[in-house]
């Protein structure tokens, strides 16, 4: 072991006075000061001048310079370890022990000298492609630091808002203390874990094995949050696509988004297209955003063309704006017509939509048409029967 140790200090002595020594462009390409600087001027010439030619040029030398680096990265990251084991703090030097032979398993004598050295631990060496664990921050340390305070001087005060905010934030060490205290709010927890799209979090909690109702709950925050990942691992731990306890439906809220990944995620799980609680139904938000493809999906699907949004029926004070679709009884077509989309009106239309239905304040698709300017979407409802008289409610 000491020859070893000598082995490392004459390697990064002989590294540093090689970087001392070097000319003016060498020591820049293992500067690691020029790498923010490198990153900005590639940034600027990808997204200000728009020459990507050097953007990507700037991105080679970042990723050059950076890949000189490891080495002396690796034998940091060893030490510190060694360190950690020679202060008894065995879990600690474990777990630097673990990140070298996951981030540095092309680094040797280091990666070897580590995975020996977890196997004397007793500890276990990762699979091939599992991933680091993630570093912790200086802040999810300091907050760590004052719950363990807390949890000794005034423990009552630990269910709080310190649950919620570390799955918010994504702090895994904080969250796994406030577990084994028995201070998690988990219904908050997850969904505030799914928001953030924290995947450590979200599946350290469903290691609690939670109840169907917080599922549900967390899949509509990732929905609503374009978190993939995150709905991916609901979806499989038991969450219902259809969240039946909300009257926002899932896919409703993917369509909205135009998170295409999403959508085709939750029909793969057989999501209901005709969500019964839903105020809006999943046909109505592609409608309204006029793609086509969506609409015939859905059609193919068994949605309902004929079914009436839930909107408000407080009418609006005088001089104010009024959305037509915002009323109840407001139909797919009623979206398509708005959206200006005759593709979407024709398949609609042939799928047994009525052209002169009027939601509760008076509006056939026709009179949104002509309120937003959309000509074709006129000649095209015309066309299929749609009567230009009626008596909508303007005020």
């Amino acid at each position: 072991m000491v020859c070893i140790i000598m082995k490392t200090l004459i390697l990064l002595a002989l590294a540093c006075t090689s970087l001392a020594a070097a000319p003016k462009d060498q020591t820049d390409h293992a500067d690691p000061s020029d790498l923010p600087a490198l990153l900005r001027d590639a940034l600027f010439e990808e997204e200000a001048t728009r020459d990507l030619t050097k953007a990507a040029a700037g991105y080679e030398s970042l990723l050059e310079k950076w890949n000189a680096q490891r080495p002396l990265a690796a034998a940091a990251l060893y030490r510190l370890a060694e360190v950690r084991r020679k202060q008894d703090r065995k879990d600690d030097a474990i777990k630097l022990y673990l990140r070298l032979v996951t981030e540095f398993a092309d680094q040797d004598p280091h990666a070897r000298l580590s995975r020996e050295n977890l196997t004397a631990l007793g500890a276990k060496e990762p699979a091939p492609g599992t991933p680091a664990a993630p570093a912790v921050s200086d802040e999810e340390a300091a907050a760590l630091a004052r719950v363990q305070k807390l949890a000794v001087e005034s423990p009552d005060l630990l269910i709080g808002a310190e649950f919620t905010d570390a799955c918010g934030t994504g702090w895994l060490s904080v969250v796994q203390f406030l577990i084994s205290k028995n201070a998690a709010n988990t219904a908050a927890g997850l969904q505030e874990a799914a928001r953030g799209g924290h995947l450590a979090v979200v599946r350290e909690l469903l290691s609690l094995k939670l109840p169907v109702e917080q599922l549900n709950a967390g899949l509509r925050r990732a929905v609503e949050n374009s978190r993939l990942a995150v709905l991916k691992l609901l979806l499989e731990s038991g969450a219902s696509p259809d969240d039946p306890d909300s009257d926002s439906s899932p896919l409703t809220a993917a369509i909205q988004n135009g998170r295409k990944e999403i959508t085709d995620l939750l029909l793969t799980h057989k999501v209901s297209v005709n969500p019964q609680k839903a105020k809006i139904s999943p046909l109505f938000a592609a409608a309204y955003s006029g793609d086509a493809s969506i609409v015939k999906r859905l059609l193919a699907l068994g949605a309902d063309a004929k079914r009436g949004s839930v909107g408000s029926s407080v009418k609006p004070a005088a001089g104010t704006f009024v959305d037509p679709l915002g009323f109840t009884g407001s139909t797919p077509l009623h979206a398509a017509a708005w959206a200006g989309s005759v593709e979407c009106i024709t398949l609609l239309l042939k799928a047994g939509a009525d052209v002169n239905a009027a939601n509760d304040r008076g509006w056939p698709p026709l009179h949104v048409c002509a309120e937003v300017g959309r000509v074709e979407a006129i000649e095209c409802l015309l066309a299929a029967g749609a009567k230009p008289d009626g008596n909508p409610d303007y005020t």
